[in-house]
């Protein structure tokens, strides 16, 4: 999804969003917070129909708390405050459940179907029963005009539940999830926004003057210390930001390029334009199918 780089700081949040939850898998974990890419696969992967936790009536209410403490001495000249705790809460309300998403917000519920009979038994109660999981949970926010949110955080429902059964009104499961942390660093909620693609380069291919080459050409201004390079080949894909970039003239390297002259290139193939910052990492990246001059 694009977004236009003025409507960055004017996006209005609007609307509730769907909650997915899973079993927590430290291994999948272990890699979801490496970058922005790896929080979105992470995110993708667990935002798929059968781990819906059910729609949600009344939003969803992500909460940051902090408890800080300072330190004066008795004239108040020198102060200092030092965070002591912090806590991530996540309350949502589901309208649509049944048994088994009781299984997810109450640790000592057990389930059995009879599926002969037609019925579905839900038992809870008996702290031997607890069954000790922790669920990581994906609440996703859809707004196809001003960009996707996701909000992930793992833990477990500790505030228990109420079902309440009205002539007028629908019964809602209410849930409020205690975050945990998600890596060794003790964060505990991740937000992925999704922001204006100002790290693509829109780049064009026209054919050379010469046999065997083509024009490239492009709108952008490099800053301190920034250079371009390329690699062109049958297939590309689209590097990381901040990938490492190895330029020279052995294989698969990436070659310099002056921004100006000509490249030596095959029709039809695709040519990856990528502008490196001092320290040969990409910042800005693009590809372009080749067109050159025929001979």
């Amino acid at each position: 999804m694009k977004i236009s780089v003025k409507k960055d700081k004017e996006r209005i949040r609007l609307g509730s969003g769907k909650l997915y939850i899973v079993e927590r898998d430290d291994n999948a974990l272990s890699t979801a917070l490496a970058s922005p890419a790896a929080t979105l696969s992470y995110c993708e992967s667990i935002a798929t129909d059968e781990n819906l936790l059910g729609l949600i009536s009344g939003g969803a209410a992500l909460e940051y708390t902090k408890n800080a403490q300072t330190i004066k001495d008795d004239l108040e000249i020198v102060s200092k405050t030092v965070l002591n705790t912090e806590d991530v809460t996540l309350k949502s309300g589901v309208i649509t459940w049944n048994g088994n998403t009781l299984t997810k917000i109450c640790e000592t519920a057990r389930v059995t179907d009879d599926p002969i009979l037609g019925l579905r038994q839900v038992l809870i109660g008996g702290i031997e029963n607890a069954d000790g999981k922790t669920y990581a949970l994906v609440f996703v926010h859809e707004d196809k005009v001003d960009g996707n949110i996701y909000a992930v955080i793992t833990g477990k429902n500790t505030a228990g539940f109420k079902l309440e059964f009205k002539k007028d009104a629908a019964t809602v499961v209410d849930a409020t999830f205690t975050a945990e942390a998600l890596d060794n660093t003790g964060t505990k909620l991740a937000i992925l926004e999704q922001i204006p693609q100002s790290g693509v380069l829109k780049v064009t291919s026209e054919a050379g003057s010469t046999n065997g080459k083509t024009k490239l050409t492009l709108t952008n201004t490099l800053g301190t210390g920034e250079s371009y390079a390329y690699k062109t080949a049958a297939t590309l894909d689209m590097p990381a930001y901040l990938d490492a970039a190895t330029v020279g003239a052995a294989a698969g390297n990436y070659t310099a390029w002056n921004g100006s002259d000509e490249i030596t290139a095959t029709t039809g193939n695709k040519l990856l334009l990528v502008v490196l910052n001092g320290d040969n990492k990409v910042v800005k990246a693009g590809i372009v199918t080749v067109t050159s001059k025929a001979s």
